[in-house]
């Protein structure tokens, strides 16, 4: 993988060959570095894509969304449930109430 930090016009800096890459909001940590709190836009991308300019096809290739700390996966997937759970208590009261 690679972080490719850029503006609206131009490549701010590519750090390639990252492995084991997270993304947590405006912090990127990877085996063997970190970048925290970075102030520009930034993707993460497979090794393969061209990071030359900042095109719409190298923002499409970003992968940041996948490359969540398991505590934010965990903390999404709980707030599912406990909506899920939330929807079928008011379902089973609407069905007591029938009665």
């Amino acid at each position: 993988m690679k972080i490719v930090i850029y503006d609206s016009s131009r490549i701010i800096d590519v750090i390639e060959g990252c492995e084991g890459v997270v993304v947590d909001g405006n912090n990127v940590i990877w085996q063997g570095g970190a970048l925290e709190g970075i102030n520009a836009s930034f993707v993460v991308v497979d090794d393969s894509v061209d990071a030359s300019a900042a095109t719409p096809e190298l923002i499409a290739a970003d992968q940041s969304a996948n490359l969540k700390p398991h505590r934010v996966i965990v903390d999404e997937r709980l707030a599912a449930l406990e909506q899920k759970v939330a929807d079928l208590e008011q379902r089973v009261a609407a069905l007591e109430a029938r009665g």
